[in-house]
């Protein structure tokens, strides 16, 4: 849950599929995707030209 900036943060984290770490042991295989999130006035999620952030597109 964030509000905000953080809204923005967790907005981007649900969306974020792919770990960007090469996983070295078994733990490192369990997902931390989280099952829902809720973003409160996310900010940040257009960019110029009112188009929706790309990055949360994934």
């Amino acid at each position: 849950m964030g509000l905000s900036a953080g809204g923005y943060l967790v907005a981007q984290a649900g969306n974020i599929f792919e770990p960007n770490y090469t996983s070295v042991d078994e733990i490192d295989r369990v997902s931390s995707w989280p099952d829902f999130t809720i973003a409160f006035f996310p900010a940040h999620i257009y960019r110029r030209g009112a188009i929706f952030d790309p990055g949360l597109l994934r």
